[in-house]
């Protein structure tokens, strides 16, 4: 790797996701750590950052999923130095490798990336890795990027507007100045991987992508947005109580979390058609996913 072209922001999101997936999944995978890296440049525009600020950009390569070049030569050169360790395809970081995080957490750029970064890693513990396939390929960027036969840059206008719609009214529910930023990362890729379903012909048509938000949580005093996302991600879980408890946390923060959802779905009334299938393969979480998040 040419030192000329390492990016420290890069380096620091490769050793913070690995840190954080290390004791719950036994690190992460290069497809996890570019789906982790995309939905913490998203929480970043959510938390009203230009893109331009990330440091790296991301394309969609026609796999139909976020990829960044400067992330994978990030991770090769860190598993090349040993800042990270290969495990059967999975990432750790090496004592040397918490030792660099350690010494990079104090930048001015890395403190105000890593609540991104930590929520979008948490969220791989708080939703089936399903969900989050989805919802990500139902980002209208990523969206518009299946119509081209060509590697296409992702979360460029004019389909970046979509999703400034859609983060604008989450923002009703969560606004962005909280500090809790894994409830709309969960709440935002269940209702995309909601919609995937609905546009595939498989969900409710009374759901997210059908003409009407979400149905209230019973008990909530009505409105809630996430009884049908919290009840898939159960099952899906098999009933862990630790696992439910994360997934609740990401959609009850709001008794009005529907109104949000029904102005999501008119954002997307008009999406840019596009590649709308999403992979399954749940990788397995813990009990103890709160952790992560804290």
């Amino acid at each position: 790797m040419n030192i000329t072209s390492m990016i420290p922001e890069a380096h620091f999101d490769c050793l913070q996701i690995a840190a954080d997936l290390a004791a719950p999944l036994g690190g992460v995978t290069r497809l996890e750590m570019q789906r982790i890296a995309f939905l913490a440049c998203l929480l970043s525009i959510y938390t009203a950052q230009p893109v331009a600020d990330w440091g790296y950009k991301f394309a969609n390569t026609g796999s139909g999923q976020p990829y960044s070049d400067h992330l994978a030569a990030a991770y090769e050169f860190l598993i090349n130095t040993g800042a990270l360790q290969d495990n059967a395809g999975r990432l750790t970081p090496s004592p040397h490798g918490f030792d660099l995080l350690h010494r990079l957490s104090p930048l001015h750029t890395m403190r105000t990336r890593k609540p991104c970064v930590v929520a979008a890693a948490a969220s791989l513990l708080a939703v089936p890795g399903s969900v989050m396939a989805e919802g990500l390929q139902q980002e209208p960027t990523m969206r518009a990027s299946e119509l081209r036969s060509s590697p296409t840059m992702l979360l460029d206008e004019p389909h970046l507007q979509t999703l400034h719609d859609h983060f604008a009214a989450l923002a009703t529910v969560i606004p962005p100045g909280d500090t809790d930023l894994l409830s709309p990362s969960v709440l935002w890729l269940s209702y995309m991987a909601h919609e995937s379903e609905a546009n595939n012909g498989d969900g409710d048509p009374d759901g997210p992508g059908g003409g009407s938000p979400p149905h209230p949580v019973a008990g909530d005093g009505g409105g809630g947005a996430g009884e049908e996302f919290t009840g898939k991600r159960n099952e899906a879980e098999g009933g862990s109580g630790a696992r439910a408890g994360v997934a609740a946390a990401g959609v009850q923060a709001s008794s009005d979390a529907s109104l949000a959802a029904d102005s999501m779905k008119r954002a997307s009334r008009n999406p840019p058609a596009g590649g709308e299938e999403g992979p399954g393969g749940d990788q397995q979480r813990v009990e103890r996913s709160q952790e992560v998040s804290q």
